[in-house]
């Protein structure tokens, strides 16, 4: 059994447990909720929120640490060059590579949208990038309930009609990626989730016959009833 630290501003955090259920190792979600939302702080903010909460899941006795945030891992390399420790969720923009879909589009926070990964692979390939400042927070907010969460959807991201192939470039997207199905049934949505996935288990492996163990903290102290009832009903996202 490993412990596996898991760290994000908010609910994007739980969007790898489904996953990790089937793993037996014993992890941690540290939601910094004190500086949610990451998506609009300052580059050198970034960096000291990576350095201070990383830090901080190792004190804490984790073998790796796992940042599902697209926003903090546009930084993370430059605090943590260990991609053994320290596993970093990215944009699934391969999956744009041999979609043979007409209109592509990555949605994610501004921060994320001009690091350079996603800046460098724009230059070469046909897709729109739509920055989108509040839906983090709002997802945040509204994930206890499925049916508000579906109505803010379809009436706020209009503009993704008629997309083929959507990625969901932060790690609160994809906790709703059902959501998402159901506002816009005619567009296939990916993520991330997969490829970190992977990562863990192929460092870590899975720990057969132990029980999966799971703690959540916040920064604030706060809204652990929340992220519990959220996990509790992750099936419904």
């Amino acid at each position: 059994m490993a412990k596996i630290g898991i760290l994000d501003s908010g609910v994007g955090a739980l969007s790898i447990l489904p996953k990790m259920f089937t793993t037996g190792h014993k992890v941690t979600c540290y939601i910094d909720d004190s500086n949610a939302p990451f998506g609009n702080k300052k580059h050198a903010d970034l960096i000291g929120i990576c350095s201070k909460n990383v830090n901080k899941l190792f004190e804490l006795g984790m073998d790796a640490v796992v940042i599902m945030c697209n926003t903090l891992s546009s930084v993370c390399r430059e605090v943590w060059h260990d991609k053994t420790s320290v596993i970093a969720v990215e944009p699934n923009l391969k999956a744009l590579l041999n979609h043979k879909a007409k209109r592509k589009a990555l949605i994610c926070t501004p921060v994320t949208a001009e690091c350079p990964a996603v800046v460098n692979f724009r230059k070469t390939h046909n897709f729109d990038v739509i920055p989108l400042e509040s839906l983090a927070g709002i997802i945040d907010a509204l994930v206890p309930d499925r049916q508000r969460l579906l109505e803010y959807v379809k009436k706020t991201l209009t503009r993704l009609n008629g997309y083929d192939v959507v990625v969901l470039g932060c790690t609160h997207y994809s906790l709703i990626k059902g959501v998402f199905k159901e506002a816009f049934p005619e567009t296939e949505f990916v993520d991330g989730t997969e490829g970190v996935f992977a990562r863990i288990t192929d460092l870590y492996g899975t720990a057969r016959g132990e029980k999966f163990e799971l703690s959540i903290r916040t920064s604030s102290g706060g809204n652990l009833y929340k992220l519990y009832e959220t996990v509790k009903n992750l099936k419904k996202f």
